[in-house]
């Protein structure tokens, strides 16, 4: 019982690798017989390219450039730089050059007047 077993199994196996090359087979004479269909195209009967490329009508693209980008993020980072100088030195980079602190004390060190001399 064991040999006709073993028989068995050799022939269903035998049987199922018969029917994959036979499957393969016809897939590769397919092929030969059908080219792509790519390879097919007739050349003549292709719409006009005015026809084509009028119905992709996108919308318009921004093409943004590396100096560009570096530009405006020197420019936003100078721009929140002095918005920071104006929040912590505000009070003292604002005044007026003639005006005092608090008392008769000048804004910074002492007062230095230079007087002309009229030349002769």
């Amino acid at each position: 019982m064991k040999k006709e077993n073993k028989k068995d199994q050799a022939q269903q196996l035998r049987s199922a690798m018969d029917k994959e090359e036979s499957k393969s087979f016809s897939l590769e004479n397919q092929l030969e017989h059908h080219p792509d269909p790519e390879e097919e195209v007739n050349v003549l009967n292709l719409p006009p390219r005015k026809q084509v490329h009028h119905q992709k009508k996108t919308g318009m693209k921004w093409k943004i450039s590396i100096p560009l980008i570096r530009f405006l993020l020197i420019l936003f980072l100078l721009i929140i730089g002095l918005v920071l100088a104006v929040h912590f030195w505000g009070d003292e980079l604002l005044r007026l050059e003639g005006e005092q602190l608090e008392g008769n004390q000048p804004p910074a060190g002492e007062e230095v007047e230079i007087k002309k001399r009229a030349i002769e």
